[in-house]
Order: structure tokens, then C-alpha cells, then sequence
């Protein structure tokens, strides 16, 4: 695997990028040989700057791929690989093993890539979304709806599913430090309890959506750390649990239950993939229930 160079925007210290991706090389080395660049912003706003300056060829895919990026995304190009880091959050800045995680991170999020798990990932996305459509074509809903709420719901599940397995590995490989530090910095640990607007009430479509985007989100934070005996773990954890188990059951819920699903099937991926696509449209599909009415 191979660092090329950092493109770095509004004042960033490109050495500060190059010396934490050569120390993440060292602990990722034996892995597939991947040559890679990264962009380091300032300011998400940055990214029509970014493209003016870096060697790549799409500049639609590249721009929707870095506007979307809410702290980081890995983007290849022609065969070339592209880490992009957003810092509007400054402990990206001021916490070198946080940013050590986030690169960790989006490396193995390539080297997953050239393997068949994102296939599987995708392949059983498709399968589940025919069967989604089905039943919420008998609910009323317009084509328009549908096809938001699917690719919302899907889409997130994805890029758990993605991260999850990606922290499983890292983990396995000894970046559980990097990774605990970028997460309790990321939630926000000493003030962390947000929630959509949607639990009890009767809901619209987009709050159902920010509900499942939201509990999902919960799982890449929580499930390749839950069994490590560490402070650092153990904190993010209990803190996830002070804000759920009691202000909105109905994500611990849902939450232990895919707790489960892991602990039973991680080791098999094709189950936990598939098992995982059938409970999110089963729950997706309940909390439909609340609009429907």
C-alpha cells in the first residue's frame, strides 16, 4: 500500500497528513499494495477548490462524492485512490490517533472493495429492495416516496454494513486505540444524545427516514467494540446506553436486537448480510406503520 501525496486546503499541514498515513501503513503492512492520495479540507466547501488541483478525471462524481462526505469517504478514479478528509470537526486536527482511525478506516474501505464482500453487499441490497417495493406499493404511497424511502433506507444500510466490517478487521488488526479516540471524539461523548424527531408521534416519511439513517448509524460505533475489555470502549458504550436505554427505548430496542444478529453471525458474512437486510425492512416497514395510519 502506497502513500502518494496530500493535497491540502484552507492552512491544513499537508507533513501532518503525510506522518499519519505513513505510521497507518506501517501497522496495515501485508496488505494488498494500494496506491493512494489524500485531500484534506478545511471547510466541506472546499471541494470544487479540490477539484481544480488534483489529478482526476470525473469532476461530477467527484464533487457529488466529496459534497456528500460528511467527515470522510475513500473515492477511486481511473484506477487511482483518493482518501478525501473533511476538518470542520477540529479534533481531526488535534487528535492525530482520530485521524489515524479515519484513515485506517477509509484504506481498508479500498482494499474491501477489490474483494467480493461489497458484491454480496450489493447483490442482496437489490434482492431486499424488489421486496420492500412490493409492500409499500400497497400502502398508498407514491412512486416518488417509494423510491426516496428506499434508496434512504438502503443507502444507509450499506454503509453500515461497509463499516462494520471494516472495524471488524481493523480491530483484529490492532487499531482499536485509533478507532475508540476518532468514535468518542465523532458522538461526542461528554454531550452526545441526539435523536430525530420522530419517536411516539405520528410521523412524515422523511422523519421515518431520519429514524432508520439514525439507529443504523449507532452500529459502527458500538458493535466491533462492544466485547473489548477497555475503559475507552466501555465509555462510548455506557454513554450510548444512558441516552437510548431510557430516553428512547424503542432504539435500544431495535439496537440489542441487531446486537445479537452480530454476536450470532458476523464470523458468517452471506448470513449476516442477508439476516441484517431482512430485520431493517422488517422495522423499517413497522415504523411505516406510524405514517400509514
Amino acid at each position: 500500500m502506497g502513500f502518494q501525496e496530500c493535497y491540502s486546503f484552507g492552512g491544513l499541514d499537508s507533513g501532518y497528513f503525510e506522518g499519519q498515513a505513513e505510521q497507518v501503513m506501517e501497522k496495515l503492512e501485508g496488505e494488498e499494495d494500494i496506491d493512494f492520495t489524500i485531500v484534506a479540507l478545511s471547510e466541506g466547501e472546499q471541494c470544487g477548490e479540490a477539484f481544480d488541483q488534483i489529478p482526476v478525471q470525473d469532476r461530477e462524481d467527484f464533487l457529488e462524492t466529496c459534497r456528500g462526505a460528511e467527515t470522510s469517504v475513500s473515492f477511486c478514479s481511473s484506477g487511482q485512490e483518493f482518501i478525501i478528509i473533511k476538518t470542520d470537526k477540529e479534533f481531526l486536527v488535534e487528535e492525530p490517533k482520530a485521524l489515524r482511525g479515519v484513515l485506517a478506516h477509509e484504506l481498508m474501505h479500498t482494499v474491501q472493495r477489490d474483494g467480493d464482500l461489497e458484491n454480496e453487499i450489493e447483490e442482496a441490497a437489490k434482492r431486499y429492495e424488489k421486496e420492500m417495493i412490493e409492500t409499500l406499493r400497497d400502502g398508498g404511497l407514491s412512486d416518488e416516496e417509494i423510491n426516496r424511502f428506499i434508496y434512504t433506507v438502503f443507502q444507509a444500510s450499506i454503509y453500515t454494513l461497509k463499516d462494520l466490517f471494516t472495524n471488524k478487521v481493523l480491530v483484529e488488526q490492532t487499531f482499536v486505540e485509533e478507532l475508540e479516540t476518532y468514535y468518542y471524539e465523532m458522538l461526542g461523548v461528554d454531550e452526545f444524545c441526539p435523536s430525530p424527531d420522530f419517536y411516539g408521534e405520528e410521523a412524515e416519511l422523511e422523519e421515518v427516514q431520519d429514524a432508520i439513517t439514525f439507529e443504523l448509524g449507532i452500529l459502527p460505533a458500538w458493535l466491533p467494540f462492544k466485547s473489548l475489555d477497555r475503559a475507552r470502549s466501555d465509555e462510548i458504550r455506557s454513554r450510548i446506553e444512558e441516552c437510548y436505554e431510557e430516553g428512547i427505548p424503542e432504539v435500544a430496542e431495535y439496537i440489542h436486537h441487531l446486537e445479537d444478529l452480530y454476536e450470532g453471525t458476523i464470523n458468517d458474512p452471506a448470513a449476516f448480510i442477508d439476516t441484517f437486510f431482512q430485520q431493517v425492512v422488517e422495522h423499517s416497514l413497522e415504523l411505516m406503520q406510524s405514517v400509514e395510519e
